[in-house]
């Protein structure tokens, strides 16, 4: 039935091919606390204080503040403890590993002219982990309300039974490739549920475009897995000044780039004892990437021991790509017995990149430093995520929908960061917290960290430790349509840091 005119469409039809949900966005912008030992065992309170390599990345005037060029490097080890909860079903799941952190310099030229109103200026490059997705935790309960027949009878109506058969002498790669060309991921997802035999057509007609489910219960059994790696970094360049010995200032030109892979899968069974369908399994492996770029300007002011901050970061400007391969297993009844059927299209669906713009965000900045013993440094920020907007060249009805649903599912956000450092001759003993509230509307408790550590001062190297125990809280859905229920997702982050820095 399929005929020629589907390669007229290939080209084209290809723009709404998307796959993103509200979980990916969150990934994109989840705030995480990432960087050199000193900077996150003060919880990322540099604002008003600068003098740190990942300190230039996040606040621009920071730079300037350095009175030696510098040099240094940083790793961390992370293990996260993740529990879930879906319908009563409670798992908790560890993970660990092993990150490159940081790495970055800062060269500082003071001015010989005593005349002139600037004392100095600094050109500073940093690498910076802005966030790290790798993760894999699991989800099961029982669901008395929907099954995977939901999602894929979400879109196959509509769409003849003939497009989706498997003609004569076709494989299953091409059916699935030239569907795709035609009818988009929609009519992908319809023929892999017409040929599992999780739907069937509502009258055996090739014509026939409404579907049932082959499935009967009363509520099915979830064991939901998701296996995710992948990391954004951010490739900072500095420049710096120090004006009347008053005024730090700075701006930052950024790089950014991004690559996360999720691979996540659904076993479905506890069907009724009468149903034709006795277990499905659904498996998703979606690879994103991209890169794009943002600026930051900022200011520090000196008032006697009090410091003064303001950094304004620009939006991120994003453009991503992705690719999606997809897998389903079934056992149902034929003439009652029963048969397995495995549709593995071998098949990845490369779609056309489109942009991602992340919002604005705006801190101001406290610090009161007590001579050569200590120091204590306050941040506030504000970001709206209701400022998230997808947005591709065919301006698709599901990236505008995807922006509405951002619209009435996120908020503006308050990220409050305290951080403090007393020093006992060469040996600096540091702590902090922070607060960054929730993206989600119906979501009020913030994700809270504590962080603590040391550094150790060895005349031009300094060696320093970092340790943070952030909470996070989330709620996502399983699937973005019909399988919309959704799980709780409870995070307890355990960061290790160390690095190690040379004064030049």
């Amino acid at each position: 039935m399929r005929s020629f005119i589907h390669t007229l469409f290939a080209l084209f039809i290809v723009q709404f091919c998307w796959t993103q949900t509200l979980k990916d966005v969150v990934g994109h912008t989840l705030p995480q606390l990432n960087g050199s030992a000193r900077f996150t065992a003060m919880a990322g309170s540099f604002g008003g204080l600068g003098g740190d390599l990942t300190a230039i990345s996040h606040y621009p005037a920071a730079g300037a503040v350095f009175l030696h060029s510098e040099v240094g490097v940083g790793v961390d080890f992370v293990e996260n403890a993740t529990k879930t909860n879906y319908y009563g079903g409670n798992l908790e799941q560890e993970n660990s590993n092993f990150n490159f952190n940081q790495i970055g310099f800062n060269f500082v030229f003071n001015n010989q002219d005593e005349e002139s109103e600037w004392n100095r200026i600094s050109i500073g490059f940093n690498i910076n982990k802005v966030s790290n997705f790798n993760n894999n935790y699991n989800a099961q309960g029982f669901n008395d309300q929907n099954g995977l027949d939901s999602y894929f009878l979400s879109y196959a109506d509509g769409i003849s039974q003939g497009e989706i058969e498997l003609i004569d002498n076709e494989t299953v790669s091409e059916a699935y490739g030239e569907i795709g060309s035609f009818y988009g991921f929609g009519g992908q997802q319809a023929f892999l549920g017409f040929q599992s035999y999780i739907i069937n057509p509502d009258l055996n007609s090739l014509a026939d475009d409404r579907y049932v489910s082959n499935a009967l219960y009363d509520r099915l059994y979830h064991d939901y897995q998701v296996d995710e790696s992948g990391f954004h970094r951010k490739y900072t360049l500095n420049i710096g000044g120090l004006y009347n010995d008053i005024l730090f200032l700075g701006a930052n030109f950024n790089y950014h780039r991004m690559e996360t892979l999720r691979i996540e899968s659904i076993n479905e069974f506890d069907y009724a004892l009468n149903s034709n369908l006795v277990e499905s399994y659904f498996e998703n492996e979606l690879f994103s990437y991209g890169d794009g770029f943002s600026f930051q300007f900022g200011a520090i002011l000196k008032v006697k021991n009090a410091r003064l901050g303001l950094t304004y970061d620009s939006p991120q400007w994003l453009t991503i790509n992705e690719e999606i391969e997809q897998y389903i297993e079934t056992i149902h009844y034929v003439s009652d017995s029963s048969q397995k059927d495995i549709i593995s299209p071998d098949f990845v669906n490369i779609y056309e990149p489109y942009s991602l713009k992340l919002p604005a965000k705006l801190t101001t900045s406290f610090a009161y430093i007590f001579g050569k013993s200590g120091l204590i440094s306050i941040d506030y920020s504000t970001q709206n995520f209701e400022n998230i907007r997808y947005s591709d060249q065919g301006n698709s009805s599901y990236l505008v929908t995807l922006n509405e649903d951002i619209g009435s599912s996120f908020k503006n956000i308050q990220q409050l960061r305290i951080g403090a450092e007393y020093r006992i001759k060469t040996i600096s003993l540091r702590a902090g917290y922070f607060s960054i509230g929730s993206a989600f509307k119906n979501i009020n408790e913030p994700n809270t960290g504590f962080t603590t550590g040391i550094g150790f001062d060895f005349g031009n190297k300094t060696l320093n430790l970092g340790l943070v125990f952030q909470e996070q809280n989330s709620q996502y859905q399983l699937l973005n349509r019909g399988l919309t229920n959704q799980y709780n997702l409870f995070e307890n982050l355990t960061q290790f840091v160390i690095s190690y820095n040379i004064k030049l």
